[in-house]
């Protein structure tokens, strides 16, 4: 939270717990991710990741530490990350190289149900044949015959509007102001609200795409769940549970698994 950025706040000391875990249970390695804005974070004149890094230091771990973007790992979404891995036997890792290929919004999620605002499907239909999906939505397939959770939050009518003088890529910015009325001051509105992705290009941040109005490419509505669980590169068979606020929370909470995946299987090259 911006607002609370210093050790006041005692949800910004749950690394504590982190470490308490990692120094109880002895593992032979971990990984601890956290948001990139950690790396700015200091606790009086002290850098916060580097009392991190230094109390595991401390209880016997080797460990290095990277800004890791998932669109690098073939996650189609721009997201960066801090990742500090550690192990109790003095290698010196070295993290996954990046991928030589990228993957778009348009690869990602194109062969999923048209969709209405606030409509829900929660088992619908692929609009592309297995053979003719992209590579990455064949992969989110392997194990799905139909894509499920396809839920999109019902907007007001205002707000549909406001969605059609979006473009690709622009944001609350292209809305006329005679739309904004309930605004009191349009310019202090974060630049990812009401945010159009680009179709050819990896999304923005899935944080918690409903309250920040992220919108579909192509069609004047907001993500859904499953939309934004191929965003994050869940595979369609993952099934989300408990009330839809909360899945939305999950998905915009959660460590893509393609880049979990990546930084995995590098420390399993490790004898």
């Amino acid at each position: 939270n911006t607002k609370t950025r210093d050790m006041s706040n005692p949800n910004n000391r749950m690394f504590e717990e982190f470490l308490r875990f990692v120094d109880k249970i002895a593992p032979t390695w971990f990984v601890f991710e956290n948001v990139y804005g950690l790396t700015k974070f200091k606790n009086g004149e002290e850098n916060i990741q580097n009392h991190i890094e230094n109390r595991f230091r401390h209880i016997g771990y080797t460990v290095k530490s990277k800004i890791l973007y998932a669109s690098d790992f073939g996650v189609p979404q721009r997201r960066n990350r801090l990742f500090i891995v550690g192990n109790r036997n003095g290698i010196d890792f070295e993290f996954p190289k990046e991928f030589d290929y990228s993957v778009s919004v348009d690869e990602a999620i194109s062969d999923l149900p048209v969709l209405e605002n606030g409509e829900i499907q929660m088992k619908g239909e692929y609009t592309v044949p297995f053979e003719q999906a992209s590579p990455y939505a064949q992969f989110m397939r392997q194990k799905s015959k139909a894509p499920t959770q396809n839920i999109v939050s019902r907007n007001k009518d205002y707000v549909v509007e406001r969605y059609k003088y979006i473009g690709q890529g622009e944001n609350w910015s292209s809305i006329p102001d005679h739309l904004m009325g309930n605004y009191a001051d349009k310019k202090r509105c974060h630049s990812g609200i009401y945010k159009r992705l680009i179709g050819s290009k990896p999304s923005v941040v899935i944080s918690n795409y409903r309250k920040s109005m992220l919108i579909h490419p192509h069609q004047d509505r907001g993500l859904s769940v499953r939309e934004a669980a191929r965003l994050q590169s869940f595979p369609d068979d993952f099934i989300f549970e408990g009330p839809v606020s909360y899945v939305q929370q999950q998905i915009g909470n959660a460590v893509p698994p393609l880049l979990a995946k990546a930084v995995m299987k590098k420390i399993l090259t490790y004898k």
